[in-house]
């Protein structure tokens, strides 16, 4: 998690970047669960979008992509929670 967030302070701060995009096989339990904490969005699904040199064959893909007014507001929440104990969030589904 720590890596990629140095990942993504320089893709937006020094780089200029406005989005970042993550393509990850689904069975990928652990890195859609990395991406997800730092609030990236599942933008989609690709059918064999890859292929595996491994496995020969392609492999589906799920998309996902985080834009930098969503990385400073996940930010500016960490360091609230760091701050104030734990954040709670207005949005109740």
């Amino acid at each position: 998690t720590e890596a990629l967030q140095a990942i993504l302070q320089y893709a937006f701060s020094e780089l200029g970047l406005n989005s970042v995009e993550a393509c990850i096989d689904p069975r990928n339990k652990a890195a859609i669960r990395i991406v997800e904490k730092l609030n990236f969005i599942k933008e989609g699904f690709i059918k064999e979008h890859s292929y595996c040199y491994w496995e020969k064959k392609f492999i589906d893909t799920d998309l996902f992509s985080i834009i930098k007014s969503d990385w400073e507001s996940y930010q500016l929440r960490v360091k609230r929670t760091w701050k104030e104990g734990p954040y709670v969030s207005d949005n109740v589904c």
